[in-house]
C-alpha cells in the first residue's frame, strides 16, 4: 500500500510539474523597433510582446512594473550600454488566455551612459529584451536597426 501511495505521489507530481513546464514553455517573448533607420537622438519605440500559443491560461507575474529589462548592442554583439528605465517598484502581473498577448512599450531617447546622457554613434544596433517575469525567463533581440546623420528614406 505505501508502494502504492508513493508512486501516486511521484506521479502526480511529475505531471503537474510537467504540465507548468509545458504551459510556460507554449510562450513567446518578441521584441521590435517601430523603424528600421533613425537620427542620432531620435525617439525609438521598443515593443515587447508576450503571447499565449497553449491552450491554457497562464499568469505572469513581474517584481517591477517594468515588464522586461533592455541592453543596446553594436551589429557585431559588442555591449553598448542600458537602456534606462524608470518603473514603479510595484508587483504586477498579467494573465493570459490561450491565443492572447501582451504588448508593453518604451521610449528610448538613445541615452546611454553612467549619466545618460551620451548618444551611440551612428551604426548598426539591435536591442536585446529579457523578460522580467517571475515564471518566463527568455530573452528576445529586434531587428537591426541604424543610427545615422543620413535622413531616414
Amino acid at each position: 500500500m505505501r508502494v502504492l501511495i508513493v508512486v501516486v505521489v511521484v506521479v502526480a507530481t511529475s505531471v503537474v510539474i510537467a504540465g507548468w513546464a509545458f504551459r510556460y514553455d507554449l510562450l513567446t517573448f518578441k521584441a521590435y523597433t517601430d523603424k528600421d533607420r533613425y537620427l542620432p537622438g531620435e525617439t525609438i519605440d521598443v515593443t515587447v510582446k508576450f503571447t499565449n500559443s497553449g491552450f491554457g491560461r497562464v499568469t505572469l507575474n513581474f517584481a517591477t512594473g517594468g515588464k522586461a529589462s533592455f541592453g543596446v548592442y553594436l551589429e557585431n554583439g559588442s555591449f553598448v550600454g542600458e537602456i534606462p528605465i524608470t518603473v514603479t517598484m510595484a508587483f504586477t502581473r498579467a494573465s493570459l488566455g490561450p491565443g492572447e498577448s501582451a504588448t508593453y512599450g518604451l521610449h528610448w531617447n538613445q541615452a546611454i551612459g553612467p549619466d545618460h546622457t551620451q548618444v551611440p554613434c551612428p551604426g548598426v544596433y539591435y536591442i536585446l529584451a529579457h523578460s522580467a517575469s517571475l515564471e518566463f525567463h527568455a530573452a528576445a533581440a529586434t531587428a537591426v536597426f541604424t543610427i545615422s546623420a543620413d535622413s531616414p528614406s
